[in-house]
């Protein structure tokens, strides 16, 4: 009981304390519906996928060790057991790198060209206030026009004459209209490209790609996020009384990342990142989670009450693949170090209206229904869930594979496809080097009875001792030699590194190197046809990356522009479009029609209409198509050279005159002054 006099209450100790459990009760009793409807179902998902990934888990590590040339620790203690060579040559590596750059070429050119364009519809909808703004033109048109015949003729206008000048006036205007459309959609669709392009290049989309590319020929999916929200300070010029001066604003800016293949975790069923419960792992640091506070959608009680439990000791999803991650990615692995990150699981998928409902969400929810959902958990504390903003329910990755596998949401990685190539590879050779060893010098043995004190080291003049009854007995000391065998190993190392190419679909010559290509590869148009044959492979490649990653990312990004970006001259009925496999198909279709063209050009009368200087240009095309250094080949300042006789091409030169010596007539100084 709080006894009071006058104004002033007393309390007992035993009072106070019992008011303190009663209030740390009330906080427990609203933080249970936090920690056990919603956590518990986001639970429940993150253990379900995680056990079905467990396969593919062994599958990034094997891709991993394949690319940075290390064995499987048990394959290694076994080499090491029976001793010798532990060489691993980066057959695997090489391909890796030369398809990243193949592939980047194709979408990132260097002349700076986009993977994407933006487009009109081909019928671009027509604003409604504009038709009728347009019908009513037509209308006043048409009373006009027949006003002006009633005066000219003194006669009143029928009702045919009138049909028939509004038609023609609706057909005038329908004309002008689709035309004023189709400029004004252009105009729209340059704006809108030219606004992704500088978001991507803020948002660090390109730099995104680059580690996605990186992902996509290595392990067996790849995956990019975005766009991503983000506060983000940033520093702009603005003209102040003396000059510019740097001002640093806070702004919302999107962003791309790419999400490694080790932190998703799709549903069993799921076939990409859009179907079933998607899980993210995430690490977060202390301060990621103050930023949090007071953001709409997250909960700050449970916020503070993450950092109450993991702010001095950090809370870990510990998995698997940890170990080998770190090995894959060159950084020591920090199990029991790492206080300073803390493990959180982000969940896009279906849960009930009634857990949201104890959650805290609205309580307009139906409870018997399903919503799509974005929530985020560390152990059993979801701090965040919202309804997923998108109207057509997608989430904001996009997923490709090297090898699609139908139905399956993780193909095959590039590894995968030459992994047996590697490995006969790699036992040729330790074989080879092995056997260099034991064959570059004799093995031999010795009578310990009777040299004693021989070291067993071949010296020249040595001499041992031996009477005639051993002599007779036989020698002393005996040399074997060990047959090399490099040639028929190495024999057997080029034949698996050339199954490596086929197996790939990347073969060495793509790359510049011709040293192995026989057949049809011996000769330039040989070669050219075998370089068209395998472009294909890469085509497929590039399509999955078209069509999995960059046109998810892109239509995301133009209807995010079309909802919430102010300035209404870019929206308008366009589309976006990933261009990289056409743009490979149109890049070796310029180079074919360019050499065609300079090749049918190539005689004295179209050399005559185009000259010398359009001859340069024409034949500049030609080098630039086939990525030669135009500029080196055509300097703009050549060096001065000795005057030659311009030949036009299909010209023979005229004969010289010469004298009985053989020399220029016209005597000696005209010779002198021809050297």
């Amino acid at each position: 009981m709080i006894k009071s006099r006058g104004l002033t209450k007393f309390v007992s100790n035993a009072e106070m304390e019992r008011a303190e459990k009663a209030s740390a009760k009330e906080k427990q009793d609203a933080m249970k519906p936090v920690i056990t409807a919603l956590s518990a179902h986001v639970r429940s998902v993150w253990e379900r996928n995680k056990r079905a990934k467990l396969d593919i888990d062994t599958k990034l590590e094997k891709s991993s060790r394949q690319r940075n040339c290390i064995y499987d620790p048990t394959l290694l203690t076994a080499i090491q057991s029976a001793g010798g060579s532990e060489a691993y040559l980066g057959i695997t590596a090489k391909k890796c790198s030369d398809t990243k750059a193949w592939i980047l070429d194709i979408l990132l050119p260097s002349g700076g060209g986009k993977p994407f364009e933006v487009v009109p519809t081909p019928l671009p909808d027509l604003p409604q206030d504009i038709v009728a703004a347009a019908e009513e033109r037509v209308r006043q048109m048409a009373i006009q026009q027949a006003l002006s015949m009633e005066s000219q003729t003194g006669q009143p206008v029928d009702i045919v004459a009138i049909n028939g000048i509004l038609k023609a006036a609706k057909t005038l205007m329908a004309k002008h209209l689709a035309q004023a459309l189709d400029d004004e959609a252009e105009s729209t669709a340059e704006k809108m490209e030219e606004l992704i392009e500088d978001q991507f290049r803020e948002g660090a989309f390109y730099k995104a790609l680059v580690e996605v590319v990186d992902d996509f020929v290595t392990f067996n999916a790849a995956v990019m996020k975005g766009p991503v929200l983000k506060n983000k300070k940033v520093r702009k010029w603005v003209q102040g009384p003396t000059g510019y001066e740097p001002k640093v604003v806070t702004e919302i800016v999107k962003e791309w990342v790419r999400v490694s293949p080790y932190d998703i975790f799709p549903d069993p069923d799921a076939e990409d990142c859009n179907s079933g419960n998607f899980i993210e792992k995430h690490k977060l640091t202390r301060r990621d989670f103050t930023e949090m506070l007071g953001v709409p959608g997250y909960k700050d009680e449970a916020i503070r009450e993450v950092l109450r439990r993991y702010s001095d000791k950090g809370f870990h999803e510990w998995m698997t693949t940890d170990s080998a991650r770190a090995e894959g990615e060159n950084r020591q692995f920090a199990v029991g170090f790492d206080t300073e990150t803390i493990s959180a699981v982000e969940m896009w998928g279906s849960v009930p209206g009634s857990k949201l409902i104890d959650w805290g969400m609205s309580k307009n929810l139906d409870p018997e229904m399903e919503y799509e959902v974005n929530a985020w958990m560390v152990s059993d504390i979801v701090f965040r869930a919202v309804i997923n903003p998108d109207p057509l329910g997608r989430r904001p990755y996009g997923k490709a594979c090297f090898q699609t596998i139908p139905g399956a949401f993780w193909g095959r990685s590039l590894p995968e496809n030459i992994e047996d190539d590697q490995t006969m590879c790699n036992a040729a050779a330790r074989a080879i080097q092995n056997n260099m060893g034991l064959s570059s010098g004799p093995m031999g043995e010795y009578d310990a009875d009777r040299c004693p004190t021989y070291s067993g080291l071949i010296t020249p003049w040595l001499m041992i001792p031996s009477t005639n009854k051993q002599m007779a007995e036989g020698s002393a000391i005996k040399f074997h030699n060990i047959p090399n065998n490099s040639e028929s190993l190495i024999r057997v190392y080029d034949k698996f590194s050339l199954l490596a190419d086929e197996h790939s679909n990347i073969p060495a010559y793509q790359q510049g190197n011709t040293a192995n290509v026989g057949g049809a590869g011996s000769t330039a148009s040989g070669l050219d046809m075998l370089m068209k044959a395998s472009s294909r492979g890469v085509m497929g490649v590039v399509r999955s990356l078209d069509d999995g990653i960059i046109q998810p990312i892109l239509d995301m990004a133009i209807d995010h522009n079309m909802q919430y970006h102010p300035d209404e001259s870019v929206k308008g009925d366009i589309k976006a479009y990933a261009i990289g496999t056409s743009a490979l198909a149109i890049k070796q279709q310029a180079a074919i029609r360019r050499m065609e063209f300079a090749t049918a050009t190539n005689n004295p009368v179209d050399y005559a209409l185009m000259g010398p200087s359009g001859r340069k240009e024409l034949l500049k095309g030609v080098a630039d198509a086939q990525d030669l250094p135009v500029d080196k080949i055509f300097p703009d300042n050549p060096m001065p050279q000795a005057p030659v006789q311009t030949l036009i091409p299909g010209q023979t030169p005229a004969p010289e005159n010469l004298d009985a010596s053989g020399n220029k007539a016209g005597g000696q100084a005209n010779l002198m002054r021809a050297q």
